[in-house]
Formats: C-alpha cells, structure tokens, sequence
C-alpha cells in the first residue's frame, strides 16, 4: 500500500504545515478505496475461478484460438506462416487441387475435385440430373480442397466442416450424376434450409462477419464475437422484416468495400466501414427481386456479373461508385428494357484476367471458362440458359492451361 518512507515524508508535510493535513487524509482515503475496489474484485476472480466457471471460460477462449491457428496453418502447408506471407495472403505451396460444390436447400452438397494443372477453356466437365427447378435453383461455390467451411441455415443455425471432409462425386458427359444420390453431410433441421456454404479460413485475420439478407439488409458482426458464435452453433438470421431470411456470409476486414448484386440487375457497393452492427436495409429492392451475390470487392479487381443468357457485365473497380448512404436503390447495371424482357442475373464476383468460371446450365451441364476469354468476348457460350455462375482463383498452376472450344 503506502512505503514508510512516503509515510514519513507525510508526516514531516504535516508538522511543517498543519493545513495540509486535509489534503494528505482525503488522498489516503481515495486510495484505500481503490485498493478495495480492486479487492473485491480479485476476491470475485478468485471465487469464479474456484467455482471453474473462469477455467471454463478461459479454455473455451483458448480452443477458439487453436481452432483459427489450425485453419491457418491449414492454408500454409500445416506450418504457420510467417508474417510477410500474412500481409500478402501469399500461401507456401500453388494450389493445385480444388473443389466445385453444388448445393441446394435440403442439404445436398455434391463435390468435385478440378485438377488445376489440366484444365481448358470452354469445356463441359460434366452432367447433372434431376436439380431442382428455378424456385429452388443451386448454388455453386469453388474453394480450394484445403479451406474450411461455415454451413449457414435459414433458422440462423450454423456447423463447420472441412472441404475434405465432403465425399467426392465423380461426373463426366458420359456419366451424369444423379442429383437425387448428393450426400446431405449437415442435414437441416425440421423447417428448414441450407442458404449458404462460406469459406472461412482466415477467420483469425479478419475483422467482421458480414451478413446479408435475401432482401438486402445488412448487418456486420465483430470478430470478437467469433468464439461465442462457434460455441452456441448460431449467428441469427440477419433479417428483420416478414418473407425474408438469410443469403450469405462474408469474412471482411475494417478498410474493404463490400458488393450486392440482385437477381434484377442492381448494383450497390459500399466500405464495410459504414455498415452497422444491427440489422439495417442496405440496398432497396423490389417486392419480387432478390440478392443474387454478396462480396468483398478488392480495388484492384474487376467486377464481373453474369445473366441467365451468358452475358457479362463488366466494370473496373475504379469505375465503381462507392456510396457511404444505405437504403437507398442500387444502380441498374443493364436497362430497363432487358429487365421487362426477362434478362436475369446468376451471379458475380471480383475477378482476375488468371481466374477461371463455373457455368452450371439448366439442363444440368457444367462448363468451365477462363475469366480472360469472357472478359474478352463478353459472353459465355451457351445452348440452354444458366442456372448459376461463380469464379474462383487458379494461381500460378494453370499457366501453361489448353484452350479449345465447346
């Protein structure tokens, strides 16, 4: 508490000079009750730590932690990285191995392995049957073999699980996989639905989960809360108004800027910075649009959107305008004309002249296209119209890949 030596000097203060005397007691007295502040605090830690309650408390924090370090170390060839490859995101080894998966509501998760050492533009890899209609139409996701998955369910549920951990579908043109056989790995509980499969790996180097809402609201949610998240199984729905549930969720850092695309053709990009940590309506949509993708969208990529018809639109990521104002109505990236004709989007992403696309077509083929040739063209080749479409990053292992025609 008090030394002797500053004891006495209070006492020699106060002989020297009585009417210091007040002064010296009151600062004695708001030091003793700080002392016993944190007494009684120590007293309480110590009460929860006999009781296990903070053991318990300190061991779930140290599982989450050793949880994000292994997805980490997952992503550099199973040793930590060290922290220039961090910085740029550069991983140890190429990827040479990654999977397409399919999914849909009810759970079923079909997954196939592209080996990136040999693909061509332009080819159909395979056939698919027995998908379901355009009311319940799929969803397409390529990561690498190596990532780690967050299951989202419409009731706000979620699970984990690593890409592979999945089985593995084998399709070809000669051999169409029934849908009706795709494993369903997490089944959804009664009532509900599977709406999204999220990479998320680098967990640990992000700071938000943001979600988004089939209607366009938006909320961001600390990393912080990361560990409670995992534990209880459960993120929330992200949506607040009735006929609305959640669409997706995105890892995100504080400084990036985050895309919505509809299913009508609007446009909103906007920093993750000024979205709140509540439930708001980020973008203004239509009684019957709906959000068709969400993603961070780094400045040096470009903006890629992709029609039911094989169109691409395309934009820079500087001819963007970048809005801080939510609630509002997107931009309209094609004319109203082509909206009344039937002109839909199945999806987009920040891409690269070196990234590859996944076609999946109504009639269940699934083609597969170099980014460079569609920026090129300007369209996708097809004969029936697209189900779904999705981009993913091939590294320096397709450099010396074959270009043929469908």
């Amino acid at each position: 508490m008090f030394t002797s030596e500053k004891i006495k000097e209070w006492l020699e203060e106060i002989e020297e000079r009585p009417g210091s005397a007040p002064v010296i007691v009151q600062f004695i007295a708001n030091r003793l009750k700080d002392l016993n502040t944190w007494n009684e605090e120590l007293r309480a830690e110590n009460i929860a730590l006999r009781t296990d309650k903070r053991v318990d408390d300190y061991e779930r924090q140290i599982a989450h932690l050793q949880y994000q370090l292994d997805l980490i170390k997952r992503q550099y060839g199973g040793q930590f990285p060290q922290a220039e490859q961090l910085e740029t995101a550069d991983e140890v080894e190429e990827i040479e191995m990654m999977s397409m998966l399919i999914y849909t509501g009810d759970g079923r998760i079909g997954r196939i392995e592209l080996d990136l050492t040999d693909i061509e533009d332009g080819v159909t890899i395979g056939e698919l049957r027995g998908l379901p209609g355009p009311d319940a139409a799929p969803r397409l996701l390529a990561i690498p073999t190596n990532e780690e998955l967050l299951f989202l369910f419409a009731s706000g549920r979620i699970a984990t699980c690593s890409v592979a951990g999945l089985p593995i579908q084998t399709i070809s043109t000669d051999e169409p996989f029934d849908w009706d056989t795709a494993p369903i790995p997490n089944s959804p509980q009664a009532g509900d639905s599977l709406v999204c499969l999220a990479p998320i790996s680098r967990l640990a180097l992000s700071d938000y989960f943001v979600q988004t809402s089939q209607r366009g609201f938006i909320k961001k949610i600390r990393m912080a809360l990361a560990s409670s998240i995992m534990e209880n199984h459960y993120i929330g729905t992200g949506a607040k108004i009735d006929h609305d549930g959640p669409f997706a969720l995105t890892l995100s850092g504080k400084d990036e800027n985050f895309v919505l695309v509809t299913r009508d053709g609007y446009l909103r990009y906007t920093p993750v910075e000024v979205s709140p940590h509540t439930i708001v309506e980020a973008m203004r949509l239509k009684p019957t649009d709906r959000m068709t993708s969400a993603f961070t969208m780094p400045p040096d990529k470009t903006l890629l959107v992709m029609t039911q018809l094989g169109k691409a639109i395309q934009h820079t990521g500087d001819s963007l305008e970048l809005v801080t104002d939510l609630g509002r109505v997107g931009v309209a990236l094609y004319s109203k004309t082509r909206r009344d004709a039937g002109v839909r989007v199945v999806g987009a992403a920040a891409v690269a002249e070196s990234d590859w696309g996944l076609a999946l077509h109504s009639n269940g083929w699934v083609s597969l296209h170099s980014v460079s040739q569609i920026l090129a063209n300007g369209t996708v080749p097809v004969e029936w119209e697209l189900s779904a479409f999705t981009v993913f990053s091939s590294g320096e292992s397709t450099k010396n890949t074959k270009t043929t025609k469908v």
